[in-house]
């Protein structure tokens, strides 16, 4: 949406809109369409009076049709960020497809892409994260393991791009142990600045 992305979106009237602007000595607002900064370019504004909670239409919703599950969706989207430091990821996710329903759950796209929706939210507020985003040393949060043992294995310069390699003593192991290794290479999971995230997997036996 572009402009006013961090502004919260509510439900008027099963159309989903964003406070704009407080009107002074008044009890009016004004809000717009979330869709007005989309390839919708909704001009949709109406004014609400907080008080008797009446509106008026001051432009009509133009371009789209007002969509129930695409509001849920929205709403799923806003409160992924809004409960990003309540629990897990996985416990994120559950409590919101509980609360929105397992339609806008789905709508809202696969367990990865939630969960870089948290990642990015809580990133936002982490000066740590925020100093690793722009190539910053690795905290001591990601460099080490929860007994406080080495995690970050190699932090260097190859060809001109930083190379990072996490594993524990006990994972580096099980790898050299293991006669079945699996790699998976994938660009999804990739925090900012970086391209590619590489990871062994060995299968065994409990």
């Amino acid at each position: 949406m572009g402009r006013g992305r961090n502004t919260i979106a509510e439900n008027i009237n099963g159309w989903m809109m964003k406070k704009k602007k407080e009107y002074p000595n008044s009890s009016d607002v004004i809000y717009y369409c979330v869709e007005q900064y989309s390839h919708h370019k909704c001009p949709g504004a109406w004014v609400i009076n907080k008080v008797t909670n009446e509106y008026r239409i001051v432009k009509p919703h133009r371009n789209h049709e007002r969509d129930a599950l695409a509001n849920q969706t929205r709403f799923a989207r806003q409160a992924l960020k809004d409960k990003s430091g309540n629990g897990t990821c996985r416990e994120v996710i559950d409590n919101v497809r509980a609360e929105f329903g397992a339609e806008a759950s789905v709508a809202l796209g696969t367990y990865d892409t939630k969960r870089r929706i948290i990642h990015r939210e809580k990133s936002r507020f982490d000066p740590e994260t925020t100093e690793m985003d722009k190539g910053g040393n690795i905290s001591t949060t990601y460099s080490r393991t929860l007994d406080g043992k080495p995690f970050l294995l190699v932090d260097k310069i190859v060809n001109q791009h930083r190379l990072l390699v996490f594993g524990s003593e006990t994972g580096l192991q099980l790898l050299a142990r293991s006669f079945i290794v699996f790699v998976d290479g994938t660009f999804d999971c990739c925090p900012p600045g970086y391209q590619q995230m590489f990871s062994f997997h060995v299968y065994g036996n409990a």
